[in-house]
């Protein structure tokens, strides 16, 4: 089931059909990325999600992206991820927080 859903999501060689891009902008926009991330002390999660989202909008265009645009497509996949990665981490203190008070409530009614 997984590996379904893997297949559904792999990115084709989207770098022949841009003409204005090349393999090393790309390298440069995900060093650019890793450095975004190292300094707001993001997760890794965050940046892998980031550089799989600035590939999956680049494999689904069907126009070449201007070379200009390159950073703002990259910028916007990080803040899309980091809104995920927040996300996440409430969504598991909620959690947490139901967890504790949960047992809490049980011990003061017992």
């Amino acid at each position: 089931m997984l590996y379904c859903l893997q297949l559904k999501f792999v990115v084709s060689d989207y770098m022949s059909r841009q003409h204005e891009m090349s393999v090393n902008m790309r390298a440069i926009l995900v060093d650019w990325l890793v450095e975004v991330q190292q300094s707001f002390e993001l997760v890794h999660e965050t940046l892998y999600l980031a550089v799989k989202l600035t590939d999956r909008y680049l494999d689904q265009q069907s126009t070449t992206v201007a070379k200009n645009l390159l950073q703002l497509i990259g910028s916007t996949a990080l803040n899309v991820a980091c809104k995920f990665e927040v996300y996440i981490l409430w969504l598991l203190i909620i959690i947490f927080i139901i967890f504790f008070c949960s047992h809490l409530c049980l011990k003061l009614y017992l």
